[in-house]
């Protein structure tokens, strides 16, 4: 069955053969595509990324466990947005377990015009995303061709899902519905967001470090911390080995407060930068990172809740400043 024209996302791309897969609007499924269907204008051949916007015309059919085929894809540029509200939830698609972290390719493109910028003059850090293999999300290609992988990580956590220590459950249990409407399965969005590097060799990554050890417990302000004592060579982190194995991301800042205020975290920080503003009483990681009571729970969510207000609020007027160009929806 023909359908008239619509507009679409492409997905995924892979080059080598020629084909791929593209989102359509008001179609459940993503639509399979072939170099073939792409327009050309002249003898310039149009090539596809993920993330290009294309208006598809496309019909039903059953080919290869695919069931909708591309007839014709044209890329077009629509105005880019830039919202601090968008929920990064809402771009997955549907299956079992969907993963914001992997599968938004909103945020991979959020990401991507974030952090890349100028370090300092003549350096600058440009992760970008990657149609070359299809199991990397952002790749930076630095001074001597070394290709680095990143992976994207949300770094607050309202632990809904958390079924230990006992005591962060029965703190949660304590909620009051108003509360949990408030605190539990919020929204991802991009002031909750960052990414770290990846290496199949250097395990675990800080993703996984940082969420599994209970001395950190997810905790942004805890793993700022262990950063900042990678940085000042101070001992007691425990997270050192895996900031030790990823020296060479540091390194890429001169100092803690460059990379505070690369990735806007300055909201974590005294104005000195010399001490990390704890959403709890810190005791230097001797007790578990979760809230133990309803009251640690509460105080700890609205911290963290006010970081990625203020953190937002950063990231629109680096936005507005660098990138006029894009449209910007923001509200307190």
């Amino acid at each position: 069955m023909d359908k008239p024209p619509s507009k679409g996302i492409v997905k995924t791309w892979h080059p080598e053969d020629g084909w791929g897969s593209i989102k359509v609007d008001g179609l459940a499924e993503e639509c399979f595509a072939h170099s073939s269907c792409i327009a050309q204008s002249g003898n310039e051949f149009h090539g596809l990324v993920p993330g290009d916007h294309v208006m598809v015309t496309w019909h039903y059919a059953q080919q290869d466990n695919f069931s909708a085929i591309a007839d014709l894809i044209e890329p077009y540029s629509p105005v880019r947005v830039f919202d601090t509200s968008f929920d990064y939830k809402t771009d997955t698609p549907a299956k079992t377990r969907p993963d914001p972290d992997k599968d938004s390719q909103r945020l991979r493109l959020d990401h991507e015009l974030l952090w890349t910028k100028e370090l300092r003059p003549g350096v600058s850090f440009a992760p970008s995303v990657s149609s070359a293999r299809r199991n990397e999300y952002l790749i930076f290609t630095d001074v001597s061709e070394a290709r680095h992988c990143y992976g994207s990580d949300t770094i607050t956590s309202s632990y809904t899902t958390w079924v230990k220590p006992k005591a962060l459950v029965n703190a949660i249990a304590g909620l009051d519905d108003d509360q949990r409407s408030r605190y539990l399965n919020p929204p991802y969005t991009i002031g909750s967001a960052m990414i770290w590097p990846l290496r199949k060799k250097d395990q675990p990554t800080m993703n996984t470090a940082r969420g599994l050890r209970l001395s950190v417990a997810d905790r942004m302000d805890l793993t700022l911390e262990c950063i900042r004592r990678h940085y000042t060579g101070e001992p007691g982190s425990p997270l050192a080995d895996v900031t030790n194995a990823y020296e060479d991301f540091f390194a890429l800042f001169h100092g803690f407060k460059e990379f505070v205020d690369f990735f806007h975290f300055q909201d974590l920080m005294t104005p000195d930068y010399a001490e990390v503003l704890f959403y709890l009483p810190f005791d230097n990681f001797k007790r578990s990172g979760t809230p133990a009571t309803t009251e640690e729970y509460v105080k700890y969510r609205e911290r963290a809740l006010e970081f990625i207000a203020a953190r937002n609020r950063r990231m629109v007027e680096w936005v507005m400043e660098y990138h006029p160009e894009i449209e910007v929806r923001h509200s307190d």
